[in-house]
């Protein structure tokens, strides 16, 4: 399962704690750096992604998680989707992102090279029947 996020890191302490009450292991995470989206730790943790990771984990506790981060700006959105929609040989098969603004408040260019990506990874989906269709659920 594939996490995407713009900006920050999570809070280890804070998943160990979680989980522990809860009687389930730490997921297994994957962290990958998009253009230069940083990841440290002792980087603003984000409350949001921390919340995205236990949640996940409780739902699916055997599931390993790959944490997609880039900077939190237009690039970095663009970036980020396209990273996470052609993730090479570790593809996750479904992915998340719960960071995102109402439609109405995204530039115009924007939202069509957002639309566009997700356009064109399906268009690679049914172009190639062996390829692995991705789920892709985002909050509103």
């Amino acid at each position: 399962m594939g996490l995407l996020q713009l900006g920050g890191a999570f809070a280890a302490a804070d998943l160990e704690a979680y989980f522990k009450e809860l009687g389930l292991p730490v997921p297994a995470i994957e962290v990958v750096p998009v253009s230069g989206g940083d990841p440290s730790p002792a980087k603003d943790s984000r409350w949001e992604m921390t919340l995205d990771v236990e949640v996940l984990g409780a739902i699916v506790p055997a599931a390993k998680l790959t944490l997609f981060i880039a900077p939190n700006n237009a690039d970095g959105l663009l970036d980020l989707v396209e990273a996470a929609l052609h993730g090479g040989a570790d593809q996750p098969t479904v992915l998340s992102m719960s960071w995102g603004a109402a439609e109405s408040d995204w530039g115009e260019l924007e939202l069509q090279l957002v639309s566009d990506a997700f356009q064109a990874a399906v268009a690679d989906v049914l172009a190639d029947r062996t390829a692995q269709a991705i789920a892709m659920f985002r909050a509103a």
